[in-house]
């Protein structure tokens, strides 16, 4: 089975940009940046619509997630986000839409980027395996 989603406007790494602060106690704190927040407000309901479209229950089972980056900049630009970041960003987006129950259920993975002025975005590709066994 395959699962089609897709995530429109600039990739954002989840990696990057993370501000570190102490709690009150004094013990340090890494908060995520802003561009990242701002990505999971509009994106995690976004992929849910999608998911929910589909009329699945949460996926359990071992899955291969493909991520095709399209970015506004050239790839090796340095305005544009590293792809690994943006694969974690779009795995945490995944559990956090209730799309897979957990990230830990890839068991694979691949990416390609590009460069696509008019219309940035990350297609998520889920296939999933079913002939592996499911989390408890």
């Amino acid at each position: 089975m395959l699962i089609r989603l897709t995530a429109n406007g600039q990739p954002v790494s989840a990696k990057n940009g993370k501000r570190a602060f102490l709690t009150r106690d004094g013990r340090p704190f890494v908060a995520r940046s802003d561009a990242i927040i701002a990505w999971y407000a509009k994106q995690v309901p976004a992929i849910r619509r999608q998911f929910e479209a589909l009329d699945m229950p949460t996926i359990t089972k071992f899955v291969h997630i493909e991520t095709h980056q399209y970015l506004r900049d050239e790839v090796l630009a340095s305005s544009s986000p590293d792809g690994d970041n943006v694969v974690s960003a779009c795995f945490d987006a995944l559990v956090k839409a209730g799309v897979i129950a957990d990230d830990k259920l890839c068991i694979s993975s691949a990416m390609t980027r590009r460069q696509e002025r008019r219309r940035p975005r990350v297609e998520i590709e889920i296939r999933v395996l079913g002939s592996l066994p499911e989390l408890p």
